[in-house]
């Protein structure tokens, strides 16, 4: 493999590796990863992999522009979305949380 040609002749006493998430942090559904107990209660939709880091979805959410919702949807969304389709989502999304509040998980 790679791996063993690329360590070939060094002695390797062990290793670290980040291979993705962790189960407890899709399984913490105050958090937002889990779609358990949604009839429940609802949480702040957080959907960092450190909670005390950065900002929650929920508070992004309820900054951020239109434009740059857009630009996200777009970028990252399925397909790299086109722009316009992605800026009414956007704009759909914007509007809904002015009607309805903050989205919760």
């Amino acid at each position: 493999s790679g791996i063993g040609e690329a360590l070939e002749g060094v002695q390797l006493d062990g290793a670290v590796l980040d291979i993705g998430v962790s189960s407890p942090q899709l399984e913490e559904w105050g958090r937002g990863f889990s779609l358990q107990n949604l009839d429940t209660v609802e949480r702040p939709l957080d959907l960092r992999m450190n909670p005390e880091s950065g900002v929650s979805a929920m508070d992004w959410l309820q900054m951020v522009s239109v434009e740059e919702l857009a630009h996200v949807l777009s970028f990252y969304g399925p397909d790299n979305e086109q722009p316009l389709i992605a800026e009414r989502i956007a704009q759909a999304i914007i509007n809904d949380q002015e009607d309805n509040g903050p989205y919760t998980s």
